[in-house]
């Protein structure tokens, strides 16, 4: 026989499809993303997260970037969290894969859009409009147009429906559907009342 060949460059195979991964709310602006890694995948792949409703990725520490971090399983670690998100928004996540080359495998799946928290209710208004029913006007306090609010008598230990009657269960809703006021209807004659709200 003839010497051999010289052996050629080292190339990899590619990497498995990346599992989708999960995302759980936090805070009103972090939502904590949980890879799944059981993909068959060796040590060496890398991996990057995409904030699929921002289009942008999250760098090392859970910050928005343009460009791709990728990082080896170990490395990322079981999560990451997502930070300075929008208060009450839905959000979905992608995980790309790629090999020793450099060369991606195809995407993983979107998460399920899970919603970063609410800010806490601001303190209700309100105002005496009649012997027996108090208006009580919501403090939405920053939250977004998707946030719902239920009206809670402090006092009386019930919630408001959505036409101002006491009711024992939590009826929630859009402060455009309740709107500027809603009126509190068969109370006592001059008494004190107290009212909460409660958003999610």
């Amino acid at each position: 026989n003839s010497a051999t060949s010289s052996a050629s460059a080292p190339k990899s195979t590619l990497a498995n499809q990346a599992l989708a991964p999960t995302a759980t709310p936090a805070s009103t602006t972090v939502l904590t993303v949980t890879f799944d890694f059981a993909d068959g995948n060796s040590a060496s792949t890398t991996y990057a997260v995409y904030n699929f409703t921002s289009s942008n990725f999250l760098d090392s520490l859970g910050a928005a970037t343009t460009t791709a971090v990728y990082q080896a399983s170990s490395t990322w670690g079981a999560s990451v969290s997502a930070t300075s998100l929008s208060v009450d928004t839905a959000y979905q996540f992608k995980v790309w894969a790629r090999n020793g080359d450099s060369t991606n495998s195809a995407t993983s799946t979107a998460s399920a859009g899970v919603s970063t928290l609410a800010n806490a209710a601001g303190t209700p208004t309100v105002t005496a409009t009649g012997s027996s029913t108090l208006g009580v006007a919501i403090d939405t306090n920053g939250n977004s147009a998707s946030t719902t609010y239920a009206i809670y008598n402090f006092t009386s230990s019930n919630f408001l429906d959505s036409a101002g009657a006491a009711t024992t269960t939590a009826v929630y809703q859009a402060s455009s559907t309740w709107g500027a006021s809603v009126s509190a209807t068969g109370l006592s004659v001059d008494t004190a009342y107290q009212f909460k709200v409660w958003a999610r």
